[in-house]
């Protein structure tokens, strides 16, 4: 009986088209994944806001944005105080599946590397948000990134500043952004700058919208 087999050239054509096929769909199969980690991001940052507003609830409408050192810890700050008050469980939560959590040992086992949140200088204190205007337009967390840790730090500022992080466009030149409202978007560029979106600086009493993004690799893009 006479076997048929496929010749060489045959063979090249077919890991050729198999090669083809595969390039074709790489891109998709990248970009699949890429939104389910957006929507992972979204789906964190929303289960946060709902533990802050328990935690603003029990505290007289006051956010804990401002740092409290206990021992040269960080027990004060607003994640913590979310994880030792039970609102809420550490971990994933707390950080967007593609954010930078840079290994070194004195950032006390990465804790700081988490969602960046609106920031009030000066220790101890908080801010009632329910004095913020405008809060479906204003900042409460979100993606961002701090060049002097090379990646996230868990406190936000509109403008340029060492130990601070500012958005980073990190799903697809896009940020993902909580407001105080409660609601959770993913924003562009234009949204950030232009002030659609802004951060209310509590020293100041003044609302400012964002000067300074960063691109998904740490790169400053403005």
């Amino acid at each position: 009986m006479k076997r048929n087999r496929f010749t060489l050239i045959e063979l090249l054509v077919v890991i050729a088209i198999i090669a083809i096929l595969a390039a074709m769909l790489l891109p998709a199969l990248n970009q699949a994944r890429a939104r389910a980690k957006q929507g992972t991001c979204l789906n964190n940052q929303k289960q946060l806001l709902l533990a802050i507003e328990q935690y603003t609830q029990d505290n007289k409408g006051f956010f804990l944005s401002g740092g409290d050192w206990v021992n040269s810890t960080v027990a004060g700050y607003w994640y913590t105080r979310l994880i030792t008050g039970k609102y809420i469980k550490g971990g994933p939560l707390f950080y967007c599946p593609l954010m930078e959590r840079p290994q070194v040992p004195w950032l006390w086992d990465n804790l700081g590397n988490v969602y960046p949140a609106l920031y009030r200088n000066g220790g101890n204190y908080g801010i009632k948000l329910s004095r913020i205007p405008s809060p479906s337009l204003q900042f409460l967390l979100g993606d961002g990134y701090d060049s002097y840790h090379k990646g996230a730090w868990f406190k936000m500022y509109y403008g340029y500043a060492q130990w601070f992080s500012n958005p980073q466009l990190i799903h697809q030149k896009r940020a993902n952004i909580a407001f105080i409202d409660g609601h959770a978007a993913s924003s562009g560029p234009g949204d950030l700058l232009n002030g659609k979106i802004l951060y209310y600086q509590a020293d100041d009493n003044v609302s400012y919208h964002f000067t300074n993004l960063f691109g998904p690799n740490g790169e400053r893009i403005q």
